[in-house]
Formats: C-alpha cells, structure tokens, sequence
C-alpha cells in the first residue's frame, strides 16, 4: 500500500508529488532505523510538523506511541476515523 493515499487524504499533495518520499514510499522507507515501527520522529521526516499530531493520531490507533506495519497497512482511508 502507498503512502501516497494518506498524504493526499492528509492534504499533503505537495509532499506526495514531488517532495520526500514521493510516490512509492512504503512502510520499510518510513521505518528508517529498521526496528518494525515507524516513530513520530521518522514520521516527521515527510509530514511537515503543522500536520504531524493529526497525522500520527490517526497512524497509531492502538496509541502505543508507534506505528505498527499492521497500523500503517490498516490506517483509515478517509483519516477521519480511528478504525479500519
């Protein structure tokens, strides 16, 4: 699954066409240390900061203060809710 859904969902356009990660980035890019989750920190690296809280909320659904490859592949499609 991209990324690129949830930018544009995110309203984050600018970033999925162009800037960061582009249009193939997948759970493995994010997780850049390579622990099996992807941090706020790592999350910040293509979510500009404004928009970060929102976005990483609606990532971490168990609220573990991670997000999980099973959260990234299940995150909401419309991002407004919580569930999958």
């Amino acid at each position: 699954m991209r990324i690129i859904i949830a930018l544009l969902v995110l309203g984050l356009a600018p970033l999925a066409f162009g800037q960061g990660m582009g249009m193939t980035a997948t759970f493995a890019e994010l997780d850049a240390d390579g622990d099996g989750k992807i941090s706020k920190e790592e999350l910040g690296k293509v979510v500009p900061a404004e928009r970060l809280d929102q976005a990483f909320s609606r990532w971490d659904a168990d609220e573990d203060g991670s997000v999980s490859e099973e959260e990234f592949n299940n995150r909401p499609a419309g991002g407004m809710g919580m569930g999958g």
